[in-house]
């Protein structure tokens, strides 16, 4: 009897270990180049900033080795930061995940054991091979056309771009739906523009809601859409103000009275590039009727921008967002983009190309409106 117990109490222990190893999930890890003064920081998603925000420096043995375990409580994202070689880890249930950091001048970094990064890598070779079904040789053929000035060409590519987009995006659902719940689903979702596929990510955000109401993915998975919803069609632009070519401040409420296209690009932009010939002439065409549009560069420099400008002979009104928050405000995340606007400022349209934005004028003209 008293074997029995010693025997229950020794089982009661181990099930207890068990279960305590359950709840924590371990990053170790080996430096081929280690610098044993120098820390390995550990940071955490943060969704109230939407941002890594520092958890903890990480020892590095002389031999190279770092291991650090934590507490295992929801799914998240975590950010290892070697030497300044950053490495995301998806963190999905307890586990035990293996790092290696290779190099001395330029430091390589490999991930195992994490089944959230399994399925990261999974999608990006997803995403690549989709990229080379859908798109395969457009880029070319678009650089091509623009560096000749063969805009018939590039009208060309447009249609077809716009065409194959509708697969390509479709297949890109799929692939996101099938991930789940997940580290590796919030992650994916975020290579989709928000802008124009609102509603599936409302769907993929009502469930991570249903299964983890509380948890950090899904608060601020939720935090990007009630974003979006501030420039969904009905609500008015939020206004911005931003300088000219000329250094001269202007304002988006500037503009009220008019229909206003804003159209988001860059200077690297090749598919803004190949619609400029198109958006020329609907500009010369309804700019006598009402119409304005109002270029709103992404460039990180004012050099390249105003040089663009030039270069491409652009003659509607080009600003310039520096370090406004019109990225945040827009939801900006893939060129080009645009919006059209009524005269009172509120949202019509989004996202148009020049053949929609064409049709769509000449049905607000027609009606008067």
């Amino acid at each position: 009897m008293k074997l029995i117990k010693q025997l229950s109490i020794v089982g009661m222990l181990l099930l207890l270990t068990c279960i305590a190893q359950a709840q924590n999930f371990t990053i170790q890890g080996t430096i081929e180049h280690p610098q044993p003064t120098k820390a390995v920081l550990l940071k955490v998603f943060d969704a109230q900033t939407m941002q890594y925000k520092w958890q903890q420096n990480i020892d590095v043995a002389k031999n190279g080795s770092f291991q650090v375990t934590l507490p295992f409580t929801e799914m998240n994202l975590y950010q290892l930061n070697v030497y300044g070689k950053k490495g995301r880890i998806a963190v999905e249930q307890p586990e035990k995940i293996q790092v290696a950091v290779k190099g001395k001048e330029k430091l390589q970094m490999k991930i195992t054991g994490s089944t959230g990064n399994q399925n990261m890598r999974a999608f990006h070779k997803y995403l690549n091979q989709l990229q080379g079904k859908h798109f395969g040789g457009l880029k070319e053929r678009a650089m091509k056309a623009v560096k000749e000035n063969n805009t018939k060409e590039m009208a060309a590519l447009e249609v077809i771009k716009n065409e194959k987009m509708k697969g390509f995006e479709a297949d890109l659902k799929q692939f996101i739906e099938g991930l789940g719940v997940s580290a590796a689903a919030y992650y994916a979702i975020g290579f989709m523009d928000l802008n124009i596929h609102l509603d599936f990510f409302k769907k993929v955000g009502e469930r991570f809601k249903q299964k983890y109401p509380k948890h950090n993915l899904t608060r601020a998975l939720w935090k990007d859409i009630k974003g979006a919803e501030r420039t969904a069609i009905g609500a008015v632009a939020p206004n911005f103000t931003l300088i000219d070519v000329n250094g001269q401040k202007q304002s988006l409420t500037a503009y009220r009275g008019k229909y206003v296209v804003v159209e988001f690009w860059a200077s690297w932009c090749l598919g803004c590039r190949i619609e400029y010939p198109k958006l020329k002439k609907i500009y010369a065409t309804y700019k006598s009727q009402g119409l304005e549009i109002l270029g709103v560069s992404d460039d990180r420099q004012t050099k390249q921008w105003k040089a663009a400008v030039t270069r491409d002979q652009l003659p509607w009104p080009n600003l310039w967002i520096g370090q406004n928050k019109v990225r945040k405000d827009y939801n900006i995340s893939n060129l080009p983009f645009n919006l059209l606007l009524d005269k009172q400022g509120r949202i019509i349209a989004k996202k148009l190309t020049p053949e929609q934005l064409e049709v769509k004028l000449k049905e607000l003209m027609k009606n008067g409106r």
